[in-house]
């Protein structure tokens, strides 16, 4: 949560429209077609998928989802948040 936060450049108490400003100003300076770098682009969508809250409904008594965390760079970490989020879980 940390690096996606330094990445969109928000505070821990920051509200949900306040990470979508921020995530849409990164956009605008990172976005390729405006002559920004795709990764850090796809840094800032991966991000704010971490940043802002579940629009799924969480079913009572589910499974937490197992989460392997590999520091190989920041964009991974980004990416490994998202997962744990947005993508079934298993358990182990």
């Amino acid at each position: 949560m940390a690096a996606a936060r330094s990445i969109l450049g928000v505070g821990p108490g920051a509200r949900p429209d306040e990470v979508e400003r921020a995530f849409r100003a990164a956009a605008v300076r990172a976005h390729p077609d405006r002559g920004g770098d795709a990764h850090q682009f796809r840094q800032a969508v991966a991000a704010r998928d971490v940043l802002r809250p579940s629009r799924r409904p969480v079913r009572p008594g589910a499974p937490s989802p197992v989460v392997v965390v590999r520091r190989r760079s920041l964009g991974q970490v980004v990416r490994d948040e998202w997962d744990r989020r947005h993508r079934p879980s298993r358990v182990i």
